[in-house]
């Protein structure tokens, strides 16, 4: 199951991050001020930190989970709700404290947080984890015959 996360599962993951920074780049003030070049920096930048953020988030859930034998669910469950605590911080620090990046008016905010990153993170890992895994029971069926 774990290398199962750590292959499959984060190469879908990657290249469903790739397409949302992609759409949702016109939510970032970069999309009116940045050259191409930059704007491309960013989304790849972007989607590399997810990837990061989602792979730091399996192996600290697979530490916790992974000694005391607890189900698979339980450790996914806790990796997607650290990669949303982070995801909420890092947007606020990101935009409030740091400015490394800003909104543009059209993106929607929940409490000075835009909702892009937020549903982001939502949807995008349970979405993934089940088109990775629906791929691989296909596979693994059609090897049996």
């Amino acid at each position: 199951m774990w290398r199962f996360l750590l292959t499959r599962y984060l190469l879908v993951f990657a290249a469903a991050n790739l397409l949302w920074e992609s759409i949702q780049l016109p939510l970032y003030t970069i999309s009116q001020s940045g050259s191409v070049a930059t704007q491309a920096y960013a989304v790849i930048h972007c989607t590399i930190g997810d990837v990061l953020i989602a792979l730091l988030s399996l192996v600290a859930a697979m530490a916790v989970f992974l000694p005391i034998g607890r189900s698979e669910r339980a450790a996914l469950l806790l990796a997607w709700g650290l990669a949303i605590s982070y995801t909420m911080f890092s947007e606020w620090f990101n935009t409030r404290i740091s400015f490394a990046w800003q909104y543009a008016d059209v993106m929607p905010t929940i409490l000075g947080i835009g909702l892009s990153p937020l549903v982001q993170w939502i949807l995008i890992p349970p979405v993934c984890y089940l088109l990775a895994n629906r791929t691989l029971h296909h596979r693994q069926k059609h090897q049996q015959i």
